[in-house]
């Protein structure tokens, strides 16, 4: 007998939602969508009040990860199917039987043989806390052993990503602040390296500046808001950006 699985979906982009809830309504009759969520609070709020079969976990939310948003008990009932857009976080390096996950963009196929696995091995026992537990720990692993390379006139160095501090973009130059007071310049603009960093705990703090967020030291509302990274550099925060940061450091406060 096919089961009845209610499921909620937690990804912060709208269309994201929109194209899970959609593919399920179409293709998996035996799930039925009970909620949607996007941030710390709304996912809270949902769990608080909703009881779930199966959790569609988006792994970035925003500037951080899943892992930052929910403690493990909050998983311990559900069947888990992990949602990721960035190929670096390698969660096809799992046995398909321990863990279902989903590459963005999502197609049917994929989206049905999650489900039929769900639907097949539903009864069976599973310990969706423990493969948190491991993919938390599969990505905090590979985060720290990512590298970028970075190419000038004098030839490449290749920095691992853990060891840049912040990224300051001028016109068509970027210049990295290593762990080791060592600046590498490229001659590449900030965007094309906040969209490679931003998997990683990166945030672009303004039009200038791109900051890793294990590397913040202090955060001041004064003069319309700025960051002290651990080196003591100052960075502004600009107008468009302080309502993010803000709402990111409050995802990060325990």
């Amino acid at each position: 007998m096919t089961p009845n699985l209610k499921c909620i979906i937690i990804d912060d982009e709208p269309k994201a939602r929109e194209n899970i809830r959609l593919l399920i309504d179409e293709y998996c009759p035996a799930f039925e969508v009970i909620g949607e969520a996007s941030d710390r609070a709304s996912i809270k709020a949902l769990l608080e009040t909703k009881t779930a079969d199966v959790l569609f976990l988006d792994v970035q939310i925003g500037y951080t990860t899943i892992f930052d948003l929910l403690d493990f008990e909050d998983v311990k009932h559900c069947r888990v199917v992990f949602v990721t857009a960035h190929q670096n976080y390698a969660l096809k390096g799992y046995s398909f039987k321990a863990i279902d996950y989903l590459l963005k963009p999502i197609n049917s196929n994929a989206l049905k043989e999650v489900y039929h696995h769900i639907v097949d091995t539903y009864s069976k026992v599973d310990h969706s806390d423990q493969l948190f537990r491991e993919v938390n720990q599969l990505l905090a692993k590979q985060q720290g052993g990512q590298k970028i390379t970075l190419v000038d006139s004098t030839g490449l160095q290749i920095v691992a990503i853990e060891d840049i501090m912040y990224c300051l973009g001028e016109g068509t130059y970027t210049t990295f602040y290593l762990v080791d007071d060592c600046q590498k310049v490229v001659s590449k603009n900030l965007k094309v390296f906040e969209d490679k960093l931003s998997p990683f705990q990166f945030f672009r703090l303004s039009k200038s500046s791109l900051i890793n967020l294990h590397f913040l030291h202090h955060f001041s509302k004064e003069d319309g808001g700025y960051v002290i990274m651990k080196d003591n550099k100052q960075l502004n925060i600009s107008r468009n950006q302080k309502k993010a940061f803000l709402r990111l450091v409050e995802s990060l406060t325990i």
